[in-house]
């Protein structure tokens, strides 16, 4: 766009964290016309089912859910006081200036009915050619008597098959039409809520999302993450953190002090890049509470617990402690079992929890933003690469967030 085009927004922000909420409202109170989308993302992460808790954990979850509701509201309010456009969704990048959106409020509403009529429409046309399929197995019965009468009834019955196997062809294509059908009217249906809006500059300020590694085998199938562990319909029992950052540290730490036994494994050392003494005193202050470490040690792999407890390795024979924990583990179909291995010994742990919670840092939620098209680098873990006044590669458009 040229620079004397006008513009929808004098500011466009992607993004409605800390970094956006700040920017947004800033731009607004220096007379900027701003819009801010907002969207998170839903979790994939497999969700646990514990039933023994010793506090009442879903009381916990819906007052903890309360919580952040009225954050949000607050949130929202202040942008709207500060003279922001407000709308919860899904936003990404399309040209310099141009940001394409799907409000996803609207479209959660009417995507169930229109999920409803495909199916309709699809078990009709099962019926329909179930019926019909019944009718020409009638008429092959008939046909067959009749054949074995007379020669002439044969050929009959020949000419009536042909005729039923093309009948059959012509409704599979008819099916298979009817299907691109409708697939071509959800995608429509999808693109008539789209919307593009254009702004002067733009604003990637979309956070990041806990980081699960994906050569874990189980990993990403059974754990969970600091940002579900609220959502959890159930208790999380037994709990093994991974990771030494301070969301895990505070995970294990509110998790013990609620009566549920927590234990952290750590690749290395707790709290890197903090101050050692500092560190130390951390951790011994949560080994005093209860909560145990596993210095050094990583995970390979996370099951479910199989119905005959496994023998530890020879080369790292297990504690008695360890061999009671995967006895007590192989009868319940709930629990996950666990593989670590020590980076330094090479000792390895066979353990059984009720849940495992990735604390391991996170990446940048940028994989949607369609940055790729517009020559926007990205580097390690997904992060957006800037200069020191956050200015990307395309002038027009910016990014802040660790």
């Amino acid at each position: 766009m040229g620079s004397t085009e006008k513009f929808d927004y004098d500011y466009i922000v992607i993004g409605g964290g800390s970094g956006g909420l700040a920017s947004g409202k800033q731009a607004a109170a220096l007379g900027a016309r701003v819009l801010l989308l907002d969207f998170v993302k839903p979790s994939i992460r497999g969700f646990p089912e514990t039933q023994d808790s010793p506090c009442d954990w879903q009381t916990l979850v819906e007052r903890v859910q309360s919580y952040i509701k009225q954050l949000n509201f607050s949130y929202r309010v202040g942008l709207q006081n500060a003279g922001c456009t407000y709308t919860r969704a899904l936003g990404r990048v399309v040209g310099p200036h141009t940001v394409e959106f799907e409000e996803k409020g609207v479209v959660s509403l009417l995507l169930p009915n229109l999920i409803n009529i495909i199916r309709s429409s699809s078990s009709s046309s099962s019926r329909s050619s179930s019926s019909s399929s019944r009718s020409s197995s009638r008429s092959s019965r008939s046909s067959s008597r009749s054949s074995r009468s007379s020669s002439r009834s044969r050929s009959r019955s020949s000419s009536e098959s042909s005729t039923k196997r093309k009948q059959q062809q012509q409704q599979q294509q008819q099916q298979q039409q009817q299907q691109q059908q409708q697939q071509q009217q959800q995608q429509q249906q999808q693109q008539a809520f789209k919307k593009e809006v254009s702004g002067k500059h733009l604003l990637l300020a979309v956070g990041g999302r806990p980081h699960v590694p994906p050569e874990v085998p189980g990993a990403r199938e059974f754990c969970v993450t600091s940002d579900e562990i609220f959502s959890l319909k159930n208790s999380p029992g037994k709990t093994l953190i991974v990771g030494g950052s301070y969301i895990a540290l505070e995970c294990a730490g509110f998790l013990q002090q609620l009566g549920y036994e927590a234990t952290v494994a750590v690749r290395s050392v707790v709290l890197r890049g903090f101050d050692r003494q500092c560190a130390a005193k951390v951790q011994q202050n949560l080994e005093e509470i209860g909560v145990e470490f596993l210095e050094g040690f990583v995970v390979e792999k996370i099951e479910k617990v199989p119905i005959e407890a496994p023998e530890e390795t020879q080369e790292a024979p297990g504690t008695p402690e360890t061999l009671t924990d995967a006895k007590s583990a192989k009868n319940d179909p709930q629990k996950l079992f666990v593989f670590l291995k020590n980076s330094q010994n090479k000792k390895t742990l066979k353990r059984s929890f009720d849940t495992v919670l990735y604390a391991t840092g996170r990446d940048a939620d940028t994989s949607l933003l369609n940055l790729e098209s517009l020559g926007i680098e990205t580097g390690e873990k997904g992060k957006i690469i800037c200069d020191k006044f956050a200015a990307t590669k395309v002038p027009s458009i910016f990014a802040v967030g660790k």
